[in-house]
């Protein structure tokens, strides 16, 4: 029963199903969107539909272009680590250096005291204990920022640097069904503004019309029952959220 319920997202959604970034299927145009979803939107009044239209479309490319962050991100973080470690060995060497130009001026001491300076090892030696400085905050600031927080392991400790890109108003996550909940979430608020007061959609309008949208754009099809969860789930989140932000 637990191996069953690992293989399955919240709303029941494989885990390993395609998501929106790995579908290679290119978004129809929006006039081929337009004419096989307008069939689907006589409860949404005609003067509206257009701006409802024009607004899904602009969702769904905000979809796909956050699919494809998400690759992009995924992707680096090989990279990223493999450069890390190969700082810190030139690191280490350069402290090797430091410690063989200390030892150097311990012997010169005795010998020739000025003959260290006059070579200008001293100053090579405060320009490479200024590049270990710096090494180390590449290693342990800079590149690891790079790395998305929920794709970072254990030791990977929180860093100084967070790119705007890392922000969960900017990309939902990298679950399975993280970014289909979004867009399910934004299409169902812009019935919000889509619909009049004599013109209300049930839900079940509401979730069927979604529904089409995923068809048409992705070729994907989710259940009313999944749709509807998510909604409902993201529904909750958005106000908890506003719950929080009043009482602070």
């Amino acid at each position: 029963m637990q191996q069953e319920t690992d293989k399955t997202g919240p709303t029941g959604v494989p885990s390993d199903s395609p998501s929106l970034g790995t579908r290679k299927k290119e978004l129809p145009s929006f006039d081929k969107f337009e004419s096989e979803l307008t069939p689907d939107l006589k409860l949404i009044h005609e003067l509206l539909r257009p701006s409802f239209l024009f607004r899904a479309f602009e969702l769904v490319k905000q979809a796909r272009r956050m699919e494809e962050e998400r690759e992009h991100l995924k992707k680096q973080v090989p990279e990223v680590r493999a450069s890390i470690a190969q700082h810190k060995k030139i690191a280490t060497q350069i402290r090797k250096a430091i410690k063989a130009i200390e030892l150097a001026q311990r012997v010169a001491r005795e010998e020739d005291p000025d003959l260290l300076k006059s070579l200008d090892v001293i100053a090579a030696q405060q320009l490479l204990v200024q590049a270990e400085a710096d090494l180390s905050w590449f290693t342990n600031e800079m590149f690891p920022g790079f790395i998305h927080p929920t794709l970072r392991k254990s030791d990977e400790k929180p860093t100084q640097v967070n790119l705007p890109s890392h922000s969960s108003g900017v990309f939902p996550g990298f679950g399975a069904a993280k970014i289909d909940h979004w867009l399910i979430h934004e299409l169902d608020k812009c019935f919000d503004n889509a619909l009049t007061t004599k013109r209300k959609i049930g839900s079940v309008g509401r979730d069927r019309i979604i529904m089409k949208v995923f068809q048409v754009a992705f070729s994907k099809t989710h259940s009313l029952d999944q749709i509807k969860n998510a909604r409902i789930r993201m529904m909750a989140k958005r106000r908890m959220n506003k719950n929080k932000k009043a009482s602070e």
